[in-house]
């Protein structure tokens, strides 16, 4: 059996999904990346990935999961959600990863483009795929999703935070779906 390590200069850099939210790999968690970009949450789904020492408890989220068949991502979907848009409520942005950023975060990612854009699950994948051409996200998380998703994101949009002191909308517009969203930043 050959496995192949991937180079740096081979590894997808991390992608801006919808303002304020960004999808990498453990690779990206360092203080340059994270400052450069403006990132001051981080929201990681993995069981190992270290927490960062340069960021404050309140400001990182484990979903302790391993990219498996057994695992499940759907009992953590809401916690997650609520996470992101706490941070992006303050006006903070938030880097959302595992360890390479193929499968466990981009699964979420999609959970949070579903609640936020209002998208079902194939057109948020197709959404968050033409932002990381990457991802290949475990069939377990998108089946789970497939079944469950609806509910728990339209539980959650019924009650969608307030966004304090914050009067700007942002348009985007989604070619591929023949869809425009309108989200408050």
């Amino acid at each position: 059996m050959v496995f192949h390590r991937e180079r740096e200069s081979d590894r997808q850099p991390l992608s801006l999904i919808i303002p304020h939210l960004y999808l990498g790999a453990e690779t990206d968690v360092t203080q340059d990346c994270l400052s450069s970009r403006g990132i001051s949450y981080v929201l990681s789904v993995s069981r190992c990935c270290p927490q960062p020492v340069f960021l404050p408890k309140s400001q990182y989220l484990r979903i302790p999961i391993d990219d498996s068949l057994r695992d499940e991502l759907l009992p953590w979907i809401p916690e997650a959600l609520q996470f992101i848009d706490g941070a992006m409520s303050l006006g903070y942005s938030v880097l959302v990863h595992c360890a390479a950023g193929i499968s466990r975060s981009p699964a979420l990612t999609v959970a949070y483009v579903m609640y936020r854009l209002g998208l079902d699950l194939d057109d948020a994948y197709r959404f968050v795929k033409e932002r990381r051409p990457s991802i290949s996200p475990n069939f377990n998380f998108l089946d789970l999703r497939k079944e469950h998703a609806k509910f728990v994101v339209t539980k959650l949009r019924a009650a969608p935070p307030k966004l304090k002191g914050r009067e700007t909308e942002i348009v985007i517009a989604i070619p591929s779906l023949r869809k425009v969203v309108i989200i408050p930043v």
